[in-house]
């Protein structure tokens, strides 16, 4: 058996391979993604068979001869056909690249004080369907950020930089925005936007760019009205705001408030109901303060206050249903896992991320090491659990303070905190009564909290900013001229 000749093309979100070889007058190719070579099967042609019965080749052997004739033509004409559709001839097998990071954004105009929430699976959605249209290429990459970090520190006088000082990483982090807006906006290529770019935080796409993609989806939508989909058309028609606005800069979700019933994104006659809304890092700090200006926030007592950010295991039983939430849930975890009697359960509910951990039981001895939350959402085990979880501590999340203020710890500590609808209801009158100014977009999302029984805050990351992306970015990234400062 003769080894396949192979052949690969990466473009936009598509990783293809091809393979072809022959055997005599049999001609075998498969194709499929990079990386899944083993769900594909080859497909064979027998040029044997296709041969005419006639006197030129009532001969066998004249007969086989022209059939391997005819499949190596044909096997010719096919790479040629495929050289010609962008695919590459190679030694070996690629790796399949690295799957995109989609996280929750609120995209936000340069000018005009323009913004859109795009939750994770929605954004998703919207990428894979720019990416599909050959707007976004996954293989461009971007200047690489970190070397504006040295200029940085210099512009401020300073060697290095403490993270934990919170004046000196605002100060910082606006320095180092600002002398990176040209290297943020840099336009790659003429005709397509880096898929990183509406991605990764801090990056614009700049006017040229969501004009680009403005042009390109309207024709889509014009050639194929059926293509419109509800999340596409806030896309579309913030990105008609924003390319007369500067263009749009990348801002990670810091909040996510999202309906404690479930309710669908829906449109109707252009006024979109969002169940939903993302909170970036200003947004969130401008959110808490109106909280403190019009009395709505009851802070932990400070002896207590430290515990918002370190281990909620460690806080005070008193003042955080913690304790009781893990009591709980651990009282009934065998019930929830009876196929597993071995195991338990138990949310560990961390100040820097949502983690699972997983208990054992060895001769009565505990040990606890992490298990990650998994990314497949039809995984049983975890499904389960968060289905009984949720059930089980519905009360506790939802418990409101004597004062009817809204608890601190149900904005500062972890996930799935329910602002029940007393709460969203003693919100809305407060704004009303203080005549603060808020955004249409907040209001919406309280009334329909009353509306639907409460919001679930849900922490994205509490702890990413912009020191922790620079130290994340890789050193193999593109990088473009220092002298545009």
């Amino acid at each position: 058996m003769s080894s396949p000749r192979r052949f690969e093309k990466k473009h936009g979100n598509r990783e293809e391979f091809w393979t072809i070889r022959r055997e005599g007058f049999l001609l075998f190719t498969a194709n499929g993604r990079i990386g899944e070579e083993s769900n594909n099967f080859e497909r064979a042609e027998n040029f044997f068979l296709k041969i005419n019965d006639s006197r030129d080749f009532i001969d066998p052997e004249i007969r086989e001869d022209q059939a391997k004739r005819d499949a190596e033509t044909k096997m010719d004409q096919m790479i040629q056909s495929k050289l010609k559709k962008g695919f590459l001839e190679v030694d070996k097998p690629s790796k399949p690249s690295d799957q995109l990071d989609f996280r929750s954004v609120r995209l936000v105009s340069l000018e005009g004080g323009h913004s859109l929430s795009i939750i994770r699976e929605e954004y998703q959605k919207v990428i894979d369907w720019l990416l599909g249209l050959k707007l976004l290429n996954r293989y461009l990459n971007l200047p690489n950020l970190k070397k504006w970090e040295h200029r940085a520190l210099r512009r401020l006088g300073l060697e290095e930089l403490d993270p934990e000082d919170q004046d000196m990483l605002s100060a910082f982090t606006a320095t180092i925005l600002k002398i990176s807006q040209g290297d943020r906006s840099k336009s790659i290529s003429a005709d397509e936007v880096p898929a990183k770019k509406m991605l990764e935080p801090y990056r614009i796409v700049n006017t040229d760019e969501c004009t680009l993609m403005y042009n390109k989806i309207n024709q889509d939508f014009i050639k194929h009205p059926s293509h419109r989909r509800t999340e596409r058309n806030r896309f579309f028609d913030f990105l008609t705001l924003a390319k007369d606005n500067g263009g749009f800069e990348i801002h990670l979700a810091k909040m996510v408030f999202t309906t404690k019933k479930k309710t669908r994104l829906t449109e109707e006659d252009g006024v979109f109901t969002i169940p939903y809304m993302i909170f970036d890092k200003d947004l969130w700090e401008s959110f808490i303060a109106m909280l403190v200006e019009i009395n709505l926030l009851e802070t932990a007592p400070e002896e207590q206050s430290d515990y918002l950010y370190n281990d909620p295991i460690d806080a005070d039983e008193d003042y955080s249903p913690f304790h009781a939430l893990l009591q709980d849930y651990a009282a009934k975890a065998i019930k929830l896992q009876s196929a597993r009697e071995d195991v338990l359960l138990s949310e560990k509910l961390n100040a820097q991320w949502r983690q699972i951990h997983l208990i054992t039981d060895e001769d009565r001895q505990i040990e606890e090491f992490p298990l990650p939350v998994p990314e497949d959402p039809e995984y049983p085990l975890f499904v389960t659990f968060m289905r009984e979880w949720s059930k089980k501590t519905l009360k506790i999340r939802s418990a409101g303070s004597s004062s009817g203020a809204i608890p601190e710890y149900k904005l500062k500590d972890c996930n799935r905190w329910i602002l029940n609808k007393n709460e969203c209801t003693a919100l809305l009158s407060g704004i009303a009564e203080a005549g603060v100014a808020c955004s249409d977009e907040l209001i919406k999302i309280l009334e329909l909290g009353v509306s639907r029984d409460g919001l679930i805050t849900i922490h994205p990351d509490l702890e990413y900013d912009l020191y922790d992306y620079l130290n994340d970015t890789e050193d193999s990234e593109e990088d473009s001229d220092m002298d545009s400062e």
